[in-house]
């Protein structure tokens, strides 16, 4: 913030200067700086950018006056007026900076620059966007009624010039004054919205206009009809047919077809004039090739439905809305089974049939497609659920019939099988008599996994069914369920033993009481299905369910428990269900976490810090990031980045990688101390390495080199995102990177288990070094000659002739990674003219198949 201060206040010594070129290149400067200002404050630096921000706001007077000097000046430069708008502009979108008390004369100066006849068509179209950026302040009554009125006659009689482009910047600019005038509604508008209604509509139905100028016209007839029907009595009837009659041009029919869908969910215009061409138009839109006019037709479409202003025979409407369901545009799938649904809640029974006869197979179709799943799947359960509650209890027999058939179907994938038991759960559920309906199918399908064949497909799909029944039913009243699903756990097929486990979370989730004893107990006694149990376990947590304290209280010293094993699978598992539980109840769990960090268990430490990762990394946290990214609590996690245990030092690593991405602005304190820690772990360890037998070849591998790799992607981030706090030690940093860059072990005798492992590290090192010749070009001068002999010997490295197909692919990535990077530090000035990059230079031109690289 400080050097913030000193080079804004350089800056704006220079804003008087006589030369226009000079005052330009000073506004550009400002920008630049407001831009910082605005991304500092986006990744969440809110101590910087609030203190960045009080700084400009002391210096918004003096811009805000030599703004308005030069605005007011006629025949000025028109270059220079660019810049102040341009500034003023950002100024008004900066965060924390405020215009408000010069709001009123700027919005004055501006009006005057859009009235001056002589002034360029480019200036004026740039003034409108200020404009549109000062309307905020409308929020803090920074205009009066006066004022306002004064601004939509300017906007009136501009948006009537011959100039296109000022005419249509115009109708955008009144577009946002109408939603502001709307707010803040006074009798003294009432003419003024007449007159831009005449001319709107005038635009409208001319023959000879731009094109872009009639678009904006049809918005803002849309606009005024939406926002004013009582204030324009006798004309919409007469607009509503203009508009109408714009759908039939091509080049205008999707922004028509989008204002009259607008007018529709405003309710408060009656659009019986039209509405029968209309819906038979929209209908076959749905028909044509054009993607964006398909999109338009069905949301228009969706709001007369919505709205109950649907007047003719829905059997056309449901027919053309059926052909858009399809896995190929997932998107508009969705919308067209929301449309139906909406068509079933409105007419009722009276859309059973033609919803039966052209949409049911069209959806049932659906279901086999591999693409449904969270976009999809959720329009699919409501489809079911809305149709199976206008059904006879005979129909929806038939109905699930026709969806156990395609959930059953031999080799269908498992998420198809998935998707059909919710399809099926939706209709159980709001088919008549819910409640025993459900419970019955459920008790069925209990049955008929108890006595399927190990690998049949019905006992996957009878297990899925019970899953999503046993979501929303407590089915712990039905005999053998238990029994039966844990029974299934054991299956030898694999598809079986995963539907199980996934029908024992939700299960749990929904019966805690009854079935965690269950997973706790089963645990115990079956040791070798603990990930399968654990899996289940993830997917009560998930869900949430319904756990009081005492559940996840249990839960917790289980997973800590757990956790205590070699096996990595079921460390990572229970971290990532750890990771689930600390978000129930973040105000007690993430102290406990922390404290358990410092056990003397490695297992456990990982776990935790693993689980710490997940829990930050989630979507979850919002509301709760005061006590989960508490000071305290991220120096007990990173701090383990000094572990002396590798795997728990990698878990920290990741950590601080995440929190570099998502939680800048809470870590940035902290970044010194863990900075420093993170680049112990980039240092090389010859007591790392050490000999594996594969075969009868003796190979090399680094116990270190997963640390090391993460340690250098956690750099990567750091580089991007805050390199200022990197900036102090940069020739220490760089010597690390160079180090990571170097082959510190003959790595033809790498093992293969290895070998990724090593290239991914290169190649991360490489990219850090392309962004150090960006942001401290002379650090890499002065050590070009440390940089530049690991890179050379890294592109002239050849393989074993044996090598396969897959090695000989990886070097080649790492080695056009490295080349990228030759190239940039090509471009760091004076670097060219070290002794090192010339003796390179002489080796390439030795070399042509290097040398057409470098020149590509």
């Amino acid at each position: 913030a400080e050097i913030f201060e000193v080079a804004f206040d350089a800056l704006m010594a220079q804003l008087k200067d006589r030369d226009e070129s000079v005052r330009c290149e000073v506004i550009c400067g400002v920008q630049a700086f407001l831009a910082a200002l605005a991304e500092r404050s986006k990744a969440g630096d809110g101590a910087c950018a609030g203190a960045c921000a009080q700084v400009v706001n002391g210096k918004v007077a003096r811009v805000a006056k030599g703004a308005l000097k030069e605005l007011s000046q006629r025949g000025g430069a028109s270059r220079v007026k660019l810049g102040y708008i341009g500034l003023l502009r950002d100024l008004a979108q900066a965060p924390g900076v405020t215009l408000l008390p010069h709001a009123s004369d700027l919005l004055k100066h501006v009006q005057g620059l859009i009235n001056d006849p002589n002034l360029e068509t480019n200036v004026k179209v740039e003034a409108f966007g200020l404009l549109q950026g000062l309307f905020h302040l409308s929020e803090e009554n920074a205009y009066n009624t006066k004022a306002l009125k004064e601004l939509l006659s300017t906007l009136l009689t501009s948006a009537e010039q011959k100039s296109f482009k000022v005419s249509a910047a115009a109708f955008q600019t009144m577009h946002r004054a109408l939603e502001l005038i709307y707010r803040k509604w006074d009798s003294v508008y009432e003419n003024v919205i007449v007159d831009i209604y005449d001319m709107a509509y005038a635009q409208v139905i001319q023959a000879d206009i731009d094109q872009e100028v009639r678009e904006e016209a049809i918005k803002s007839l849309g606009l005024l009809l939406s926002l004013f029907p009582s204030h324009l009595p006798g004309r919409s009837d007469k607009a509503l047919v203009a508009l109408y009659d714009r759908t039939v041009s091509e080049s205008t029919r999707v922004p028509a077809v989008k204002t009259l869908a607008k007018i529709a969910s405003s309710g408060q215009v009656d659009m019986s004039c039209i509405a029968e061409r209309l819906e038979a138009d929209l209908s076959s839109y749905l028909r044509k090739a054009d993607h964006n006019l398909r999109v338009s037709a069905l949301s228009a479409l969706a709001t007369l439905v919505e709205t109950g202003r649907l007047a003719g025979d829905p059997e056309v409407l449901v027919k053309n809305v059926s052909g858009l369901i399809s896995d190929a545009d997932v998107p508009l799938a969705s919308s067209s089974i929301h449309v139906l649904c909406s068509l079933m809640s409105m007419r009722g029974k009276q859309s059973v049939e033609v919803v039966v006869h052209h949409a049911q197979p069209m959806v049932l179709a659906l279901i086999r497609s591999p693409l449904v799943q969270g976009t999809l799947a959720e329009p699919l359960q409501a489809f079911f659920s809305s149709l199976a509650s206008l059904l006879t209890v005979k129909r929806c027999q038939e109905l699930l019939a026709l969806v156990e058939q395609i959930g059953a179907e031999p080799g269908a994938k498992q998420q198809v099988r998935k998707t059909a038991a919710k399809c099926i759960a939706s209709v159980c559920q709001s088919s008549k008599g819910k409640g025993s309906k459900s419970a019955d199918y459920a008790a069925r399908s209990v049955e008929a996994a108890s006595s399927g064949d190990g690998g049949d497909p019905g006992t996957v799909l009878a297990l899925f069914c019970v899953a999503e029944i046993g979501r929303a039913l407590d089915l712990a009243a039905i005999d053998g369920t238990s029994a039966v699903v844990l029974g299934c756990l054991e299956s030898p097929s694999e598809g079986v033993r995963a539907a199980a486990s996934y029908a024992l979370g939700c299960l749990c989730s929904r019966s805690p009481d009854h079935y965690l004893p269950v997973v706790f107990e089963h645990t115990e006694r079956k040791p070798k299905l603990g990930y399968l149990l654990l899996l289940s376990l993830k997917e009560v947590l998930a869900s949430a369910g319904e756990l009081t304290a005492d559940h996840v209280s249990r839960v917790r010293d289980f997973l800590l428990l757990r956790c205590e094993t070699d096996e990595e699978a079921m460390r990572i598992i229970c971290a990532e269900c750890l990771g689930h539980l600390v978000l129930l109840d973040p105000r007690n769990l993430v102290p406990e976490l922390a404290q358990v960090c410092s056990s003397e268990v490695a297992e456990r430490r990982e776990c935790c810090v693993a689980a710490y990762r997940d829990a930050v990394n989630s979507d979850r946290i919002a509301g709760h990031e005061e006590v989960v990214l508490g000071r305290g609590v991220l120096e007990a996690f990173l701090s383990r980045m000094g572990d002396t245990v590798p795997r728990v030092r990698k878990a920290s690593i990741l950590l601080l990688n995440v929190l570099l991405h998502a939680h800048i602005g809470a870590v940035g304190p902290l970044l010194p101390t863990s900075l420093s820690l993170l680049h112990k772990c980039f240092e090389f360890d010859p007591n790392s390495l050490r000999e594996v037998m594969l075969g009868p070849f003796k190979q090399i591998v680094d116990d270190l080199l997963v640390v090391r790799r993460a340690a250098f992607e956690c750099a990567l981030a750091a580089v991007n995102k805050c390199f200022d706090a990197i900036s102090p030690e940069a020739d220490a940093f760089l010597d690390l990177v160079i180090s990571g860059a170097t082959d510190h072990y003959d790595i033809s005798k790498t093992s293969h288990l290895t070998l990724s492992d090593h290239y991914s590290m290169k190649m991360t090192c490489f990219g850090i070094l392309s962004k150090l010749c960006e942001v401290c070009p002379a650090v890499c001068v002065k050590k070009a000659s440390a940089i530049l002999p690991p890179l050379y010997k890294t592109l002239i490295y050849k393989l074993k002739s044996d090598a396969v197909k897959q090695e000989t692919e990886r070097l080649e990535e790492v080695q056009n990674a490295c080349m990228r990077c030759v190239k940039s530090l090509s471009r760091v000035p004076g670097m060219q003219d070290t002794e090192m990059f010339g003796k390179l230079m002489i080796s390439f031109n030795r070399n042509e198949e290097l040398l057409r690289k470098y020149r590509a």
